[in-house]
Parts: C-alpha cells; structure tokens; sequence
C-alpha cells in the first residue's frame, strides 16, 4: 500500500526506506536495477525502470537524486543538501509519489502463469513467419560465417538438402497454425544453390496458402543470379530479397571470397544487374530489395563511409531498399585477423553523425539508425510502475516464428546457431523442451543478471545470443554490460534528437517491426 493510500504523504524518510528495503531484495544488494542517469548535450535525464519514464532533470536535482540512490546518508544530510541547493523536497516527494516513481522490478524469474498460458495459445494458433533451410550447402567460405567458424556451438557446412515432402509437411503446417498474413522465407547455406526447390516451395505455398496474404523472402550471396531465376523472381508478389554485399570491392573481396579464396564482389555486381533488368520488365512496386554488410576487422569509421556511399548507389534499384551494418557474430572472426578484433565505437559514432545531420530518418538508408531509435521510442510506458521483467527480448518459441532445418527439426530461428530443436516437421512441437530449456532453465539462469539490471524490461538480448545445444550457454551473460552501454547511448541519441529536431523522430510513430 503506498503513502497515499494510507492516507498520508510520502516522506523522505518513506522513500528512503523503500530504497534501502528495494536494495535488500536485490540479488548484488544494489540500487542498479531501478534506473539511471545519461545525458544530451543540454540535459541531464533519469530514466526510471518501473514506469520507463525518462525524467529531465537539472544538476542541482541530479545531485540530490544520486545522493539519495548512491550514497549511504541519513535524512539530515539530503535535507541539507537540498537546502543548500534551494530544492524543495516536499514538491519532490509529491512529484516522486504522483508519476510512481523509484520502484524499480520486482520478481523472482521472468515469466508468471498468464504468460505461459498465452505461450501455449500462441504456438497452437500465431505463426507468422516460416523459415525453410533449403540446403546446408554454399559455394562461398566467408571468412567470418558463422558455418565456416572454428567456434563450438556453430552450425557447419553440409551437403543435406530439404525433401519435398518437409517443404510439403512445413506450408501444411503454416496453413494450420499460422496467422492471415504469412512469411515464407529461405535459409541456407545458399538458397539459390537449390533454386527448383525454391520454386516448389514457392508454387506449393501461393496454392495451399491461396486465402491468406502471404509473402516471401531470401538472403543470397548474387553469385549464382541468373537469367532463369531472376524472371522467375520478378513475377513473385511481396517479394523480399536480402542481399548480402559488404561493400565497395576491395572491401567486399577481403572477406566475402569463394572455397579458393578468390572475390565474389564481381559476380555478385552482375547478378545484381540481371535481378534489376528483370524487376524493371515487371516493376512490381510490392518487391523489395535490400542489402545487408558485415562490418569486419580492422575496425575504422572511414571504410564505414566508403561503405554507406557504395549502398546509396545500390538502393537506388527499388523504391524503398535499405541495407544495414552489423559486427561480425561473437566467436567468428579468423584467428590470423584476431589481433584486429578491438573494442570499437565507430559504428556508432558514425550513426550518431549520421541522425544528427540529416533531414528526416526516413531518409537514411540505413536502418540501423531506425532501429536504435526504435528501441527507446517503442519502450514500454505506464503510468503507474510495472514491475514484471519479462523474457527479455525473446519471442515464444514456435509461435511468431519456426525454422525447419533440412531434415525438418524445428528450432526458435535461423538466427540461433546450435540449439534445443524443439520438435520435427513429421512429428510436431516438442513443448516438454520449449517449457524446460526456453522458459524455466532460461529465467533460472537470467534472473540474478535480469534482476539487477536497469534495462531488463527493454532488453534487445533474446535466444540467439544466449543459447547452446544442452540450452543457456554458461557465459550467457557474459555482453550484458556492453549492451546496457549501448543502451544508454541510444538514449542519449533519440533525447537529443527530441530536444533539438523532434519533427525528425514522427516516422518512428509508423514504423512497424516484423
């Protein structure tokens, strides 16, 4: 019951109370959890975990503040200290107790009763989006592939190919569980290296699937575009291709090479040019282009801007194409280029540069920006405190999404490497795994990480990062304090934003995530 409901007001010695007693509950006895401090170039803001409000702030109340969080003081020492500063602590306390403030997240594991009941509804009646590994197989050995990795827990390169009947068996499956609109998307290995597989998947799925809206997509190298397939492509309605170029060619050819070790930046530009041609005849305003590069070692802001120049021209070939930056997965670069693998901010500094000095973000071309934007926009917000940490950013296995393997074991997505399969394509769900490995395993091992951190309810962590063949790997948690940085870089960046150029954040009031 708080102070008002029993009839009185907050006072400082209340507040202090509810800290010290919060700080007792926590697993590092810590006030870590409950919020924190960042700033913009003209202000200083408190986000607060409980509400997701972010509080601006001026440095005589941060003072105070961090006095009353951080520091071990009686009553008379902040009643001091905002004397001193001309603060005045009843207008404080009602402010604090009115928006519900400093209550941080309570509970003991990251799920309760109600979320595993609509767990269990979810994968019996939402899958969205089918991801069909069409082959193990691909006629490229990138230097950072997760498949050509050294690494334990990564998948590997392997000659198995999808049957039919697990294509078959997969829509069939989409048809009974999956929601009006549909994703069908490929996975390799290359897809393309068993393109009459993709036709067939593609051709079973507009006839079973015939009632709903249904949409397709594919990641490529280009290497194997050809005539054939790009015509064929074009006639393909909510088309999605991603296409995986790292760059201009000598940055391209550094990583993205063939098994002899030869550039593949060359033939990727030319099955790009046929993909255009064939588009054009069409000009399907529903097919979209896109294009995806992996940021590799030696890490240097000037080849990031050689790289955005080069996708300016490329995004040129749809409407609305996009392409987007990312580091090279953990445990993937090559031992001989280890020495290169430094901590590096200048992924970031350049995004920041980038946001600050455009128009509008709807201009960029690269998401990435959107994406750190979207991700303090889309918050949970409430008004009064809501203290439930949730399953991070970790979708219900089974429901949102399904990857079917080659030999048609489902697992959560394509983006997790080795992990607890749960179930096959010829046999169903195996929900005894999703709950033990996914649910209850993954909250016991999170929880005293999840429990003491500020960003849990907004964390951008989910399985991919985290999980192993045997579930939660041992150094699940090993980022945490890296991401939380980000985080709060994020912040910064979108409040500074906000302040100087708010008209620039109002597309993100559009932006819908699938």
């Amino acid at each position: 019951m708080s102070a008002l409901e029993e009839g009185k007001l907050l006072t400082l010695n209340d507040l202090m109370i509810r800290i010290s007693d919060y700080k007792k509950h926590k697993p590092n006895q810590s006030i870590d959890s409950m919020g924190m401090f960042f700033e913009t170039s003209n202000n200083i803001y408190f986000f607060d975990t409980g509400t997701g409000k972010a509080l601006r702030i001026d440095h005589d109340l941060h003072d105070f503040l961090s006095q009353l969080l951080y520091r071990d003081c009686d009553v008379e020492e902040l009643e001091k200290t905002a004397n001193q500063k001309g603060l005045n602590i009843s207008d404080i306390l009602a402010y604090i107790e009115k928006e519900d403030l400093f209550k941080g997240t309570t509970g003991e594991q990251l799920y309760n009763d109600e979320f595993l009941k609509k767990a269990k509804r979810e994968i019996g009646s939402n899958c969205r989006q089918l991801i069909l590994e069409l082959t193990g197989a691909c006629n490229l050995r990138c230097k950072y592939c997760i498949y050509s990795s050294s690494e334990k827990g990564f998948r590997e390169f392997n000659s198995k190919n999808m049957s039919k009947e697990i294509i078959k068996k997969s829509i069939d499956y989409l048809y009974d569980h999956g929601e009006e609109e549909v994703f069908v998307t490929f996975y390799g290995g290359e897809p393309l290296i068993k393109f009459e597989l993709m036709k067939y998947a593609i051709e079973y799925a507009k006839e079973r699937l015939a009632n709903r809206k249904l949409n397709f997509g594919f990641t490529t190298n280009l290497t194997l575009m050809n005539r054939e397939i790009a015509a064929y492509l074009a006639q393909i309605p909510n088309l999605s291709i991603v296409c995986s170029i790292d760059g201009p060619e000598d940055i391209h050819d550094t990583s993205r090479v063939y098994v002899d070790g030869g550039g593949t930046y060359k033939d990727a530009m030319e099955g790009l040019r046929i993909l255009k041609e064939e588009l054009d005849k069409v000009d399907d305003p529903s097919v979209s282009i896109n294009f995806n590069a992996v940021f590799m070692v030696p890490y240097e802001k000037e080849k990031l801007y050689r790289i955005d120049e080069n996708f300016q021209k490329l995004c040129s070939i749809t409407q609305n194409s996009t392409y987007d930056i990312t580091y090279p997965s953990s445990g993937t670069i090559p031992e001989e280029l280890m020495e290169y693998a430094t901590e590096d901010t200048s992924m970031w500094e350049w995004m920041e540069e980038e946001a600050k000095k455009c128009d509008a973000i709807e201009m960029l071309k690269h998401k990435g920006v959107m994406d750190s934007l979207t991700i303090v926009h889309d918050r949970i917000l409430t008004e009064k405190a809501a203290p439930v940490i949730p399953m991070n950013a970790c979708c219900v296995p089974g429901a949102r999404r399904l990857y079917i393997d080659t030999q048609g074991d489902m697992y959560v997505c394509e983006r997790i490497n080795k992990s607890p399969k749960i179930g096959n394509i010829l046999n169903g769900i195996d929900m005894e795994t999703i709950w033990t490995k996914y649910f209850y395993e993954y909250s016991e091992r999170s929880i005293e990480h999840c429990a003491n951190c500020w960003s849990a309810k907004m964390c951008p962590v989910c399985y991919a990062d985290r999980m192993t063949t045997d579930g939660i790997a041992e150094n699940a948690h090993i980022h945490c304090e890296a991401f939380k940085e980000q985080l709060k870089r994020q912040f910064s960046l979108y409040y500074e934003m906000l302040e100087e150029s708010p008209e620039k954040l109002k597309i993100l009031n559009d932006v819908i995530t699938v």
